[in-house]
């Protein structure tokens, strides 16, 4: 049985909480059985969702080279993106295991994550991204920070600091048009 480790948000930006759950993940299992999914892959540009998917994807891949990366849209009910979730993970792990001993878990990194998971019947693993050694940070507070012209160093991952300011410049811009 080959256990593999999903993990899903939306990392509008990736920030340091996102950075310590997917180390966390990736410290106990190899990189080829390990799926990113980024959410809300439809949604169009809000405040939320400043960072367009592509934005994000990039973000993700400069952190993470050679990890396992998916999209999942937003639907109208939390059974219909379930049922796709499922199938864009069935898809993934399609080869990697044996249908009748599936070993997945979900990794969250709140307890509205692993409580969602929980209660939708699948296998979940808490990591804690706020243990007291961290800060404890958000996508909302990044991009709070980010329009009022604060520094987001001590929120963002070193390696993506630059590219996390490029991109919302950018996508500020064409926000503010809107």
């Amino acid at each position: 049985m080959t256990p593999l480790a999903v993990h899903v948000g939306r990392f509008s930006p990736p920030h340091r909480g996102h950075e310590r759950i997917i180390s966390a993940i990736l410290t106990d299992h190899p990189v080829e059985n390990c799926l990113i999914v980024v959410g809300s892959s439809n949604h169009p540009r809000s405040f939320r969702h400043l960072f367009p998917l592509a934005d994000r994807l990039q973000m993700l891949r400069m952190l993470f080279p050679g990890l396992n990366l998916a999209s999942i849209p937003d639907h109208e009910s939390d059974s219909a993106w379930l049922t796709d979730l499922a199938n864009l993970v069935n898809c993934w792990r399609h080869g990697r295991e044996d249908p009748e001993n599936r070993d997945i878990t979900y990794h969250g990194g709140c307890e509205e994550d692993v409580y969602f998971f929980i209660k939708a019947g699948y296998k979940v693993k808490i990591n804690n991204r706020f243990d007291g050694t961290s800060i404890i940070t958000s996508a909302t507070e990044v991009r709070d920070c980010l329009v009022h012209g604060r520094d987001i160093s001590r929120l963002v991952p070193d390696r993506i600091v630059g590219i996390v300011r490029e991109k919302f410049e950018d996508n500020w811009d064409a926000f503010k048009k809107t």
